[in-house]
């Protein structure tokens, strides 16, 4: 079961690196996330500043979703399906 808490400390901390959306189960997110940091070195930390934007929206995303929705979305029953 996911923790609300724990993907936005994970976003906070650790969100350049995807590691909010790679604990959430969003793959593609996180690796897009990390490519940006990665491509940061190169173009002269210029990749970090849309990268900076898409984590600050994440955590508010995060913050603001009610733990019932939160928990719709990220803590779905597989056995159900």
């Amino acid at each position: 079961m996911k923790s609300k808490m724990t993907a936005v400390i994970l976003t906070l901390l650790l969100g350049a690196l995807g590691a909010g959306n790679f604990y959430l189960g969003n793959t593609k997110s996180g690796v897009a996330q990390l490519i940006l940091f990665i491509l940061g070195f190169f173009t002269i930390f210029i990749a970090w500043i849309p990268l900076g934007i898409w984590v600050l929206v994440d955590l508010v995303k995060l913050a603001v979703t009610p733990p019932l929705v939160f928990d719709q979305k990220y803590n779905k029953d597989k056995s159900a399906n």
